[in-house]
This record gives C-alpha cells, structure tokens and sequence, in this order.
C-alpha cells in the first residue's frame, strides 16, 4: 500500500518508456509505474544493497521489465523520466550534476534544502509543478521538463505552484512558519525571522 507521499508522486508521473527511481528504497514507486503501465521498464536504483533486494523481492512476482542497479545516482542511466525523492535537496544537486544523461521530466521530492534545489535546477529545467502537501509531515514536490525558467525570490523560496494556487495545506504550512518567526521575535530581534515573517503576512493575504 502507497503512503499519501507516494501517491503524490506517483500522480505527478508521465506515461514513459523508462522510468528511473533513484533512491528507490523499497521500490513501491517504480514498482506501481511498472503494474500500472505508467513505465514499461523501470531501473530501480539505491545505494543500499538491503533495499535493493527488497524492490527485486517486491517485483519477483511479476513478469515486468526491470532492473536493480546499486550506485549512488543516475550515473550512465538514460531514462525518459526519473523520481528522486526521500533526500535532501543538495544531494538532489549532486546527483543531477554527476549523471551522464539528463531524463525530459524530473520529479523531485527534496527532504530539505527545497529552495537551493529549485535555484540550482531552473538553470535546467522548466518547473511545470511545485507545490507542498502534508502526510505526517510537510513535503515539497515538483515536476520539471528540460528547458530553463526564471524563477522570483519568493518563487524560490516557498514554491511557484504555492503562490500562484495556495492550498489549505501551503496555507498551514505558512501559519506553521509564521508561529515560528514569531516565538523567536519574541525574545529577539532577528533580522531573517522578521523578513520571512513579511513574506508569510504578504502570502496569507491571497487567502
């Protein structure tokens, strides 16, 4: 069964030929592209041996074309589309950076470090979708095509499908945030926290 994470990520998958699922832990993700014909050929690729052999026990049942690859990225892997999620946005970065062939769409699930990943990857990549969710936690998730975009600071920052259509989660989220610079404007003055309280007033206005 899908977390509501992975649900997310994978309604954000486009029909391909091959899929590659970095990081793919358990392998449920590229495992549901491959039985639901998203993918026809899915590389499951981690750096754990361990979970590895859990994606391979998961599909051992099934007559569907995949492979286990146990490395640290995308390396020489060509795909039309890729999944990295479950990291932190700057190992994100690295393993854009070090692969030889870049897939037409990302989809990206950064753990942290969402705004580096979105600066960095618009010199790139075209966001077609970036918005935040909660299951347990907050999560930002993204769906990006080959091309470059020119995004604003605060496109960067909170995320451009979040401003231009807030949802009840992104909205939160902000409250959340707000709280936050609050408590510790209460005992300082603290020029971020001040900052990044303006930003979320002038956000929450919209609702």
């Amino acid at each position: 069964m899908l977390t509501l994470r992975q649900k997310n990520i994978v309604e954000l998958l486009p029909k391909c030929d091959i899929l590659a699922d970095v990081g793919c832990d358990h392998g449920k993700i590229g495992y549901t592209a491959l039985v639901s014909g998203i993918a026809k050929k899915v590389y499951f690729i981690d750096i754990s041996r361990d979970s590895l052999l859990k994606a391979e026990k998961l599909c051992e049942s099934k007559d569907i074309k995949a492979e286990f690859i146990c490395q640290n990225g995308l390396g020489k892997i060509q795909a039309d589309c890729a999944v990295i999620a479950g990291m932190g946005g700057q190992e994100i970065i690295e393993i854009i950076k070090n692969a030889e062939y870049l897939p037409t769409i990302l989809i990206l699930q950064p753990m942290k470090n969402a705004d580096v990943l979105r600066e960095f990857i618009q010199k790139q990549y075209k966001i077609e979708k970036d918005y935040l969710f909660f299951d347990k936690k907050y999560y930002f998730l993204m769906k990006l095509s080959l091309g470059k975009d020119s995004l604003s600071e605060m496109e960067i920052k909170y995320g451009k499908t979040n401003i231009e259509c807030p949802t009840a989660d992104f909205q939160k989220y902000l409250r959340k945030e707000l709280a936050l610079c609050e408590k510790i404007l209460s005992v300082c003055a603290d020029e971020k926290a001040e900052i990044k309280r303006k930003e979320i007033l002038s956000l929450l206005i919209k609702e």
